[in-house]
């Protein structure tokens, strides 16, 4: 593990310990009003790198309702990152001061009220080039969006595992005027090309390449992508080189218009 990401574990531990404070003396933890309403589903799937911290009360991404209840606690494991054990952001809401009306998009599969951890048999499947298990060709998806904010002067891409409550991949500084990202972004760089002026980073337990994108690894699991709307053009990310606390600061950013949000899950038979 390089210093740099051997900081961003001390730092997310730091989080959690706040965050833990906070949910013992009643006031929320998490970003955005995240509410933990239900039991959390326990982290049996075995994902690489399962065992980072999770910041007690669940974390939210920008005004996340967590219906199923993100795990309190967690261990330190290897990887350093955000592990939830099963907790669901289900309902896909906004933001506040976000738009019910943004909306994110793919050729291939579709945004289904209902689809959550608790109900996996609801969501849409995510096309086998976009996941990595069973050695597939793990691309980006192509994404569209509309209804962007007012205001709207940058856009960051999350990809988030729902069931196990961490990020995999994030690509931030996506310049405003777009409505589209082509699939297959570059994963051999920190700073694609495609889009100008973008940067990206994966999760510490990515094992496709060092700073692209790493999709879905584990088939029944539920994914979202989070398309964010930021009233600056420019992210400066505390540390460039972890998807985790790149998305953590998204998710807690002062300059969040607004979150549009596509899920789906792996395709195995035998999920439900």
């Amino acid at each position: 593990m390089s210093q740099s990401r051997a900081l961003s574990a001390a730092l997310l531990f730091a989080f959690s310990q706040l965050a833990a404070c906070e949910s013992e003396s009643g006031v929320p933890s998490g970003v955005g009003g995240a509410e933990a309403s239900g039991g959390a589903e326990t982290n049996s799937g075995g994902a690489p790198g399962a065992g980072g911290l999770v910041p007690s009360g669940g974390a939210a991404s920008g005004g996340l309702d967590s219906a199923g209840g993100a795990a309190s606690g967690g261990d330190v494991g290897s990887g350093g990152d955000i592990v939830g054990s099963g907790g669901d952001a289900s309902g896909g809401a906004s933001p506040t001061g976000g738009t019910s009306s943004f909306v994110l998009s793919n050729p291939a599969f579709e945004n289904v009220e209902g689809c959550s951890v608790e109900g996996i048999s609801a969501c849409q499947v995510i096309p086998d080039e976009n996941v990595v298990y069973l050695d597939n060709a793990n691309i980006s998806p192509e994404l569209h969006w509309t209804g962007v904010p007012e205001g709207t002067q940058s856009f960051a891409l999350a990809l988030f595992d729902v069931s196990y409550g961490q990020a995999h991949w994030v690509l931030w500084n996506i310049p405003p005027d777009l409505t589209m990202l082509p699939a297959n972004i570059a994963q051999d760089t920190a700073n694609p090309a495609v889009p100008a002026g973008s940067q990206q980073a994966n999760a510490n337990f990515a094992t496709t390449s060092e700073h692209g994108y790493y999709g879905p690894h584990v088939p029944c699991n539920v994914y979202e992508f989070q398309l964010y709307a930021l009233a600056t053009n420019k992210l400066t990310p505390m540390d460039t080189e972890s998807a985790v606390l790149v998305w953590f600061q998204l998710s807690e950013h002062p300059d969040l218009l607004g979150v549009a949000r596509l899920r789906g899950r792996g395709n195995l038979t035998g999920c439900d």
